[in-house]
């Protein structure tokens, strides 16, 4: 059963600047997995060699690439809050697609590998970031999709996640910095009773709409998992 979340942890406390910087690297990792989506779009799907076949799931499919990601963009990197480790995700759907998003990862069950300090960039020889593509099609409307992921309370961030994912046990808003009716950004937390054991995350997440080089408008659901001092009672 899940624990009560306003009392399991203490607010989140970000200055101007850490909130702002944290909206400048959301929304450059928008840019990036729109860019990316474009260029494969033109494509036609059709991947470079670098690009190693991992999976599908029904229309889906999921391609690895081997090295870095040029859509990945160093210059969104940014110190967002003190000592802070963190890896993104995007996913951008249409009316008619879910895919031709990029992110980053290692392994579910791990930590992730891009450590921000001070304003350097630290980057941990044995633990290489990886990049996923996946695209396709699935069946909905694109609004549905993002605005599943649209919460600014517990009780409605729990309640959604669950929806999404059985694994999920427990989660929290923990700080809003900006909202309203089709937009979000914030700082959030969420459990899960995986196959490996329980794991949580707290990550940032910025979700919204926005318009295509085109004028198509794209709905997105933007995440970067941070560390934040340890502020359950």
């Amino acid at each position: 059963m899940a624990t009560s979340s306003s009392k399991a942890f203490a607010p989140v406390s970000l200055s101007a600047y850490q909130a702002g910087m944290l909206e400048t690297l959301m929304t450059q990792q928008v840019q990036d997995a729109m860019l990316a989506r474009s260029v494969q779009v033109a494509k036609e799907n059709e991947l470079d060699s670098d690009w190693r076949f991992v999976s599908s799931l029904g229309q889906l499919k999921t391609f690895k690439l081997r090295g870095s990601d040029p859509f990945s963009s160093t210059s969104s990197w940014a110190t967002t809050l003190e000592k802070t480790t963190r890896s993104t995700a995007c996913n951008l759907n249409d009316r008619s697609t879910l895919g031709g998003h990029t992110y980053n990862k290692r392994n579910r069950s791990s930590s992730w590998t891009r450590q921000t300090i001070g304003g350097d960039c630290v980057h941990r020889e044995s633990q290489s970031l990886q990049s996923f593509r996946t695209f396709g099609r699935v069946q909905g409307n694109y609004r549905d999709i993002v605005g599943v992921h649209h919460a600014v309370n517990s009780s409605d961030f729990v309640h959604y996640q669950k929806l999404l994912s059985p694994m999920v046990i427990d989660g929290a808003v923990l700080r809003t910095i900006g909202a309203t009716n089709e937009s979000y950004l914030g700082i959030k937390w969420l459990a899960e009773n995986s196959i490996s054991g329980k794991r949580d995350v707290r990550f940032a997440e910025m979700v919204g709409y926005t318009r295509d080089a085109n004028g198509r408008e794209i709905g997105f659901v933007a995440s970067a998992s941070i560390d934040v001092p340890d502020a359950r009672c």
